[in-house]
């Protein structure tokens, strides 16, 4: 009987995709607000948060400006194979923001995700006479790991692409200028 689950909030449509290939499957759910991106390493905006100080902000959000992503499974994964799963799911959502021209609201560099972004990785339990078929690893070199980037890049490309307004081109989608 499960006790805990991840709840993750959202004001923006899903972008959806599914990979299978030798039984394994692989879906993929992203929302994402770009309203709020910044790069890993921008000047914070915020102290130190402290457990004693936290307060829950109920002011509305005037922009979507975050980035849910939630990875599904059809097969079990070791701990650390999980781990794997959700570095490469990060590594896939920083691909598709740089693919997209996301740039940081704070810097103006190309952002690597949002202030307030949140992956669940989820994956059935294994049974304890059949751990020996769990997936012990999912790294970039793996078949789980390529259905795992493939699947978020496309889920992540779907939701940026929703989340910009049709009306205008927003700041943080201006993209850079080419290399020469």
């Amino acid at each position: 009987k499960a006790r805990y689950a991840p709840a993750l909030w959202t004001v923006s449509r899903a972008g959806h995709a599914t990979v299978r290939r030798e039984g394994l499957a692989v879906a993929v759910w992203c929302t994402a607000g770009c309203s709020n991106a910044l790069r890993a390493g921008d000047r914070a905006t915020v102290g130190i948060p402290r457990v004693a100080d936290a307060q829950c902000s109920r002011s509305p959000t005037r922009k979507p400006g975050t980035i849910n992503i939630i990875v599904a499974l059809n097969q079990p994964l070791t701990r650390s194979a999980m781990a794997e799963a959700l570095q490469l799911a990060v590594e896939a959502r920083v691909a598709a923001l740089y693919e997209a021209g996301v740039m940081s609201v704070r810097s103006g560099a190309l952002a690597t995700g949002t202030g307030t972004d949140c992956i669940v990785v989820a994956a059935p339990v294994a049974a304890l006479h059949a751990r020996a078929n769990a997936i012990v690893y999912c790294g970039k070199h793996t078949l789980p790991g390529e259905l795992i980037g493939q699947a978020v890049m496309r889920s992540c490309a779907t939701a940026i692409a929703r989340s910009k307004p049709v009306s205008e081109a927003p700041a943080w989608s201006k993209k850079r200028p080419e290399r020469g």
